[in-house]
């Protein structure tokens, strides 16, 4: 941290400097030649914004940890120079989530996926799809409620979602399943950092071929095997520390973002 600050603070400085009509000094140029350097390979496309966690991260901290041995700082990671973080990117659906209807399994994320508001749960059961009962799924068709506020621009189809789920769970409902037979598009997708309190129920939401094929009879009852298996999903990023001990009795401590920002 303390070299990319170092690198940042010269080059503004340099650049200076180096438009300046005044004739630079043959060290001068050595130092810019040297920032130059840095910069355009910290900043280069290969290393994809050097976002945390990933692996344009991993080339910058190489290098620089590298940089920083090289001048002959001491490591003072956990890690020799590193020192690992963990970063919260949400919630995700594990491959262990099924839905299977009448025999069929449904594919996660193609026709169907829970909401980040689901619970973790295991559900059997032969549910009518019109019939709302204690203790079986319940099935909810969004066409009516997205033609009702399809000229409504403060409707909110996700918020609508989570009242009419937490209404489901209070009266004893064991999944809240969600679809869309209209031609309206509700752009309903999975979004794994929606920070939303989570329910006691799983809540589905299927696409509209797949409630095409198995929903379009309502009234049907179906065959229905599911589970919802959702975990918190991190990436690790990597702080890079170097020290230099001079024997001072105080110690001064510089950071930079290296990465991402």
């Amino acid at each position: 941290m303390l070299f990319l600050r170092t690198i940042i603070s010269g080059i503004l400085l340099f650049a200076g400097l180096a438009g300046s009509p005044q004739k630079l000094k043959k060290a001068d140029k050595a130092i810019i030649a040297s920032l130059q350097k840095h910069i355009s390979y910290l900043a280069d496309d290969k290393l994809e914004g050097r976002r945390a966690g990933t692996a344009g991260e991993k080339l910058a901290r190489e290098y620089i940890s590298n940089e920083f041995k090289n001048i002959g700082l001491i490591p003072m990671g956990t890690n020799g120079f590193y020192q690992p973080f963990d970063i919260s990117d949400g919630r995700q659906v594990n491959p262990n989530t099924f839905f299977i209807i009448n025999g069929n399994d449904l594919k996660n994320g193609t026709d169907f996926f829970p909401f980040v508001i689901s619970s973790n749960n295991s559900i059997e059961a032969l549910p009518a799809i019109s019939v709302q009962e204690p203790d079986m799924p319940w099935f909810f068709d969004l066409k009516e409620t997205l033609e009702e506020n399809k000229d409504n621009p403060h409707f909110d189809v996700t918020d609508f979602i989570k009242r009419k789920a937490i209404e489901a769970k209070q009266k004893s409902s064991a999944a809240f399943i969600v679809y869309n037979s209209s031609d309206i598009d509700d752009k309903i997708q999975f979004e794994p950092k929606d920070r939303s309190e989570l329910l006691l129920i799983p809540v589905i939401y299927v696409t509209r071929s797949a409630a095409k094929k198995f929903f379009s009879d309502q009234s049907a009852t179906v065959d229905l095997k599911l589970k919802t298996e959702l975990t918190e999903k991190k990436r690790v990023g990597h702080n890079v520390l170097g020290y230099i001990d001079n024997k001072a009795p105080n110690t001064v401590v510089i950071g930079a973002h290296y990465y991402h920002l």
